[in-house]
């Protein structure tokens, strides 16, 4: 791998709408009351909008209603595709490292609580999340926990791995899928050493700084850690994963 494959094009874009309408129907129904009858309804009309929000969705919208079709499901988490927040500027390089992917294994839920494990397709050893609540079904969130990824067939500590999601009512999804953690950049030395070949972390936060992240404090006090933040996982069901 060479350093011209980490070019990164940002694309930003910024976009304000502006609805005025209330003005206009007040000039209108300054005209006569029939036309004030109208402005009043153009300010109803905005006033209906407010029964499409939402505060429970893991989008901000509406929750849909409990699902009971979730027990012994697995779903793929498409991490590689998914939109990579952080490590800012290198978060999708990182998730196209990821060779194997990633499969969220629902072990059993009831109406308060869901039990899950997380592994990959391609090894039958999982990891059991600690029984999380359910009670806002068919939105979940599970974690954190230290899981191990698959990082260019290396085993990649995540401290304090967490994922969020919503269950399409048909349980063929997850909606809105997030996962979120922490990793030592240090872990990473063999992964990275066509470009730091002395695995140097200070050399590896330094490149890494060059586009745009910042390496923060671990538990050991060191500053050698990367915030994780992966939004919009593409994650279907699959039956290519039975934990052991």
């Amino acid at each position: 791998m060479t350093k011209s494959t980490l070019s990164i094009s940002l694309l930003l874009s910024l976009t304000l709408i502006a609805c005025g309408n209330t003005k206009d129907g007040g000039d209108t129904g300054g005209t006569g009351g029939t036309d004030g009858t109208d402005g009043t309804d153009g300010t109803d009309g905005t006033d209906g909008t407010d029964g499409t929000d939402g505060t429970d969705g893991t989008d901000g919208g509406e929750v849909g209603p409990p699902v009971s079709c979730v027990d012994s499901q697995a779903y793929s988490l498409d991490i590689a595709g998914a939109n990579w927040v952080q490590p800012a500027g290198v978060g999708s390089i990182l998730g196209g490292f990821i060779t194997d992917i990633p499969v969220l294994q629902v072990v059993s839920a009831t109406e308060t609580e869901i039990n899950t494990q997380v592994g990959f397709a391609a090894d039958p050893d999982c990891i059991d999340f600690p029984v999380a609540d359910f009670s806002g079904n068919p939105v979940f969130s599970i974690g954190p926990e230290d899981t191990n990824f698959s990082v260019s067939g290396l085993d990649i500590l995540i401290e304090d791995l967490a994922v969020t999601g919503e269950f399409a009512q048909d349980c063929n999804s997850i909606i809105n899928g997030t996962l979120s953690g922490i990793i030592d950049v240090r872990v990473l030395a063999p992964v990275l050493v066509d470009l730091v070949p002395s695995g140097d972390p200070d050399e590896i936060c330094g490149l890494l700084a060059g586009f745009g992240a910042t390496c923060g404090a671990c538990a050991d006090g060191s500053n050698y850690c990367l915030a994780v933040e992966v939004t919009d996982i593409p994650a279907a069901l699959t039956d290519d994963l039975t934990c052991g």
